[in-house]
């Protein structure tokens, strides 16, 4: 064996133990969180069940993000495992996976250090923002992670299949999460400007490789003659909802330091070794801590184009700044004082930690619901006469029912927020088609809080509803909710 292929084995061995390590410290982290759900998980699940049944979605089930969020979430489906389970082993494989990532990416281009540091702190700084809900933005950083690896190479090491792959892992993230494009440009300019006398060649192999996978999506729907479902939702759709939305968007620009607040030490940092990048250029670190910039303004971009609006489009500014925090305090701030370079350890961690604790115990609050009550609800349901495959409608909360109980949606749209509040592609009244539809059951959640942009003509419409075609059948107590069954009386059934 040649020593050449010797170190890329070793690499590759060295690669699986840092994940599987990673994984275990990932899955540790995130244990007190496995019986708390968000609903955006449950809904992006259900609608990967729907898929995995035959029902496409944008056909069989309605939302504007893109299809390979949904394909991640079909091998959630996979597992016969419960319901929630799965989900969250899909979180801490994504987390563990960027962590390794960034643990490669430190080790190769910067130090140890580094290396250990980012690794290790990063599943931490995702408990934060949201993240311990497994959501879009933690699914797309994987792939993004390692493209920023491929391109990190010198620019003399970059073959055409190199940049090819680097562009098929950024159009990945894209079709899980539609502002990565903002990276996948950034990233692009990169290829551009470092490609050298190819440039032009890379460029037109890297947007190939970007390319494809959304390709593979397009003619997939072409195929099960949907394409224009496909485009409508995710594009048009998608475009409507941004059009569509109240926030101003200078508010966005405001929204984006304001809501960095968990991320203030990080921030701080990062702007240190911008001011005082002619120390990363004296250490030889400029070429590698440019594209990780470059890396980050895409991100950036991405959150403030769709307004900043929630805490969870921060999570993709993470990876960025958690490496750019590790080179200054490694790498800079040993030269600016000598007590920050004997603090560098202490330094990071007080930067990455203290904040957002700080900021968790001025607003406290469980990451998402407990889903007991759901469980006990799904049960309840299957006692009062559900079968596999009935079609249910369930609003205000409590998707969970619909995997608990092997449930259909009564429809395609059945997001709560979708069917009680404005939403671009949903239709005029999708509240209408949902109750025209007659499921077998509707269950409500009843509690002392109300989607904030429900409309209350069509809370309306549902009430009356249920007084003219349905009948309570049960009813589950939680501590602070109730979900009520209303199962459809039969001389409804035969209309």
């Amino acid at each position: 064996m040649s020593s050449g292929r010797f170190v890329l084995r070793l690499v590759q061995a060295n690669a699986v133990f840092a994940f599987l390590g990673l994984l275990i410290w990932t899955a540790l982290l995130r244990l007190p969180f496995w019986r708390h759900s968000g609903i955006d998980e449950i809904f992006f699940a259900v609608i990967g069940r729907e898929w995995l049944h035959g029902g496409l979605p944008y056909v069989a089930s309605f939302d504007v993000k893109p299809p390979g969020l949904f394909a991640l979430f079909v091998l959630t489906q996979l597992i016969p495992v419960g319901t929630i389970l799965p989900i969250k082993l899909l979180g801490c494989v994504a987390v563990a996976a960027s962590s390794t990532g960034l643990f490669l990416i430190g080790r190769k281009y910067f130090s140890p250090e580094v290396s250990l540091f980012t690794a290790l702190l990063y599943p931490f700084c995702t408990l934060f923002l949201s993240g311990t809900d497994v959501l879009s933005e933690t699914l797309q950083e994987p792939f993004e992670i390692f493209a920023v690896l491929l391109l990190l190479a010198p620019s003399n090491q970059w073959s055409l299949r190199r940049i090819a792959i680097a562009g098929m892992l950024l159009g990945t993230a894209a079709m899980i999460r539609q502002p990565a494009v903002f990276d996948l440009a950034a990233l692009g300019l990169v290829v551009f400007i470092l490609g050298g006398a190819r440039r032009y060649v890379r460029v037109v192999y890297f947007l190939a490789g970007a390319a494809f996978v959304p390709l593979c999506f397009l003619l997939y729907y072409l195929v099960a003659g949907h394409v224009r479902e496909l485009l409508d939702a995710t594009f048009l759709g998608a475009l409507a909802r941004q059009q569509g939305d109240t926030t101003p968007f200078y508010l966005g620009i405001f929204g984006f330091f304001l809501m960095q607040r968990p991320m203030v030490g990080l921030l701080a940092l990062t702007m240190l070794l911008w001011v005082h990048r002619d120390l990363v250029r004296q250490a030889g670190l400029a070429r590698p801590v440019a594209i990780i910039a470059c890396w980050l303004g895409g991100s950036a971009l991405g959150v403030i184009a769709v307004r900043s609006m929630y805490d969870h489009y921060f999570l993709t500014l993470i990876p960025a700044m958690l490496l750019l925090s590790a080179v200054f305090v490694f790498h800079a701030g040993g030269k600016l004082t000598a007590w920050a370079g004997n603090a560098a350890p202490a330094l990071l961690l007080a930067a990455v930690i203290v904040p957002p604790l700080v900021y968790v115990v001025m607003s406290p609050s469980i990451p998402g619901d407990d889903l007991a009550v759901e469980q006990r609800a799904a049960e309840r349901l299957r006692t009062d006469g559900l079968v596999n495959g009935d079609r249910i409608l369930v609003l205000d909360g409590g998707l969970p029912i619909y995997l608990y109980a092997n449930a259909t949606p009564a429809v395609a749209v059945f997001h709560p927020e979708h069917l009680l509040c404005p939403f671009p592609g949903a239709g005029a009244d999708p509240m209408v088609d949902a109750l025209a539809s007659t499921p077998k059951f509707i269950v409500i959640k009843r509690n002392n809080t109300h989607i904030s942009c429900e409309m209350p003509q069509r809370v309306a419409e549902l009430e009356r509803t249920l007084r003219d075609r349905y009948t309570l059948a049960d009813t589950v107590r939680g501590p602070d909710e109730a979900f009520e069954l209303f199962r459809l009386r039969s001389s409804q059934a035969s209309r």
